[in-house]
């Protein structure tokens, strides 16, 4: 079905750089340099209009089971680059993975005694 979806594309002028194999494998090789990622992706979906270089982008979904229950994380793949451009949760949190400083004006809240 999905090779049917991509030769409309081409008919209509919409090149694709990238198949729903390949993002799926561009996919698995980010999460391999995270090893707090838990999950497997399974399955692409072509989105047209994405914030993303390119605007065309594919939205990989990876599972896994979490007190057993299946749930999902994001990779957002930019068509034209071929690269991960972010990820996201269930939640919306973006790149959760990813451990950031905390803000400065924070700091003031902390609890010194933690």
């Amino acid at each position: 079905m999905l090779k049917d979806i991509k030769m409309d594309y081409i008919k209509l002028g919409m090149i694709l750089n990238l198949t729903e194999d390949r993002a799926i494998t561009i996919a698995k090789q980010y999460k391999e340099k995270f090893s707090n990622l838990k999950n497997t992706p399974v399955r692409a979906e072509l989105n047209l209009s994405f914030d993303v270089e390119g605007d065309k982008a594919w939205i990989v979904t990876g599972e896994f089971e979490l007190f057993g229950e299946i749930r999902e994380f994001f990779y957002v793949i930019s068509d034209q680059t071929g690269e991960v451009a972010y990820t996201f949760d269930e939640l919306g949190n973006r790149d959760p993975h990813i451990e950031r400083p905390m803000p400065k004006e924070w700091e003031d809240y902390l609890d010194e005694d933690d």
